[in-house]
């Protein structure tokens, strides 16, 4: 038996002859687990975990698990990974590979692209429409941000490469730790600030947003300066920042605009600082997610419990996922902020959100996915994939 997306094949054993039967389209549910999720889903397979660790919620992980597994398996929806998955469980280091293996199990193989390549690609689509001045059309497609085939029947057999980056654990350790000390001197900021206003911070971020991206690419062309004169090891510009890829993208679009590339560059600009610069989806988000924490924070927020860098990949993970996916299971403390004021408005076009506190309600909400796929499909899976289609692979950490 061989499948392959919307047709499956079966060969004879005795005279090699195949025949090919058409498998109906799919549309798949696309939900986003919080590397908690798939942490504590971990531990709850792996059999060293002491049952001391396994947290108050072991039982409630553990039927979370089977019920993902199963309506995979049954061809009813996919969580996809992220490079957010890998980057948080690389830090872990031993518990790498069980983790790894728990959120690629679940994707089978679609996977959502980088939060700085979907900016990207919602930015070039809104810049171009700016120039004409029409409305950007695609932004809410499944393919700006997922790679793989999300709609597919999938295959029974996965091939799973692997590798890691020398010392990326350590960097990204650091990050979180600079990031941190910087996002507590701006929570600080937040509680002296005499006029307060929600619309000044998410203005602000916003601007601070097109600035960097200006300011990486300045940054960088400046570097690339000092290596062609040998000043600086060609090593220092091997990798270049997203931003500069951006920015040559849209040099790209402004070609047709503007024939001089000083005039280019003011037209980006323009763009940066315009107000539809401002609904780019990710940047709006972005915005109103630190306006909602700073009026959070001034509420009286103690500074023992200002947030940690580690946040920065939580709001990478509203901003870019949120509009295509249909769940998105997250912290308590993102999902008190998604349903805030202006924030929760936003996001009240896309996913739907669930954290420990609505633990039951997101059960509930997988269950019925399978309640409502017809008696035809379900017969069908278990005619492609056997009688024991949907059974949760909880030996997944063991097997060998």
């Amino acid at each position: 038996l061989m499948i392959g997306d919307h047709q499956y094949s079966r060969r004879c054993i005795n005279c090699w002859f195949d025949k090919r039967f058409p498998l109906p389209k799919l549309s798949k549910k696309v939900i986003y687990l919080d590397q908690f999720v798939i942490s504590n889903m971990m531990k709850q397979l792996d059999p060293n975990t002491p049952p001391s660790q396994r947290g108050h919620h072991a039982g409630f992980f553990q039927e979370l698990f089977q019920t993902l597994d199963r309506v995979c398996k049954l061809q009813l929806a996919v969580c996809p990974e992220s490079c957010v998955h890998d980057h948080e469980s690389v830090v872990t280091g031993a518990h790498y590979e069980n983790l790894r293996r728990v959120f690629r199990h679940l994707s089978y193989g679609v996977r959502l692209h980088s939060p700085d390549g979907i900016f990207h690609r919602q930015a070039v689509k809104c810049f171009e429409a700016w120039l004409a001045g029409s409305i950007p059309e695609m932004l809410g497609e499944r393919r700006m941000a997922l790679d793989g085939k999300v709609d597919a029947w999938t295959d029974k057999i996965r091939i799973d490469l692997n590798y890691t980056v020398p010392g990326l654990a350590k960097e990204l350790s650091k990050a979180v730790d600079a990031k941190t000390k910087h996002l507590h001197g701006v929570c600080s900021s937040w509680q002296q600030e005499p006029d307060f206003s929600f619309k000044s911070i998410f203005e602000n971020e916003v601007c601070e947003l097109g600035r960097s991206v200006l300011n990486q690419f300045a940054g960088y062309l400046g570097k690339f300066e000092r290596a062609s004169r040998g000043e600086l090891a060609v090593s220092e510009i091997a990798f270049p920042p997203h931003e500069v890829s951006l920015m040559h993208s849209l040099l790209r679009v402004a070609e047709n605009a503007a024939e001089n590339p000083g005039l280019r560059l003011e037209k980006i600009a323009a763009f940066f600082a315009s107000k539809a610069f401002q609904k780019v989806p990710y940047v709006k988000v972005w915005g109103l997610f630190w306006a909602t924490l700073a009026r959070v924070v001034r509420s009286g927020m103690k500074p023992d419990n200002f947030p940690t860098g580690s946040i920065y990949n939580d709001l990478d993970v509203i901003a870019a996922y949120s509009p295509y996916c249909d769940a998105m299971f997250v912290d308590l403390e993102v999902e008190s902020l998604s349903r805030q004021g202006d924030l929760g408005r936003c996001l009240a076009t896309g996913a739907k959100f669930f954290s420990l506190r609505s633990k039951e309600a997101f059960l509930d909400y997988l269950k019925e996915v399978e309640r409502n796929a017809s008696s035809e499909h379900l017969a069908l899976v278990k005619d492609v994939y056997g009688s024991s289609a949907g059974t949760p692979f909880l030996s997944l950490l063991t097997w060998d």
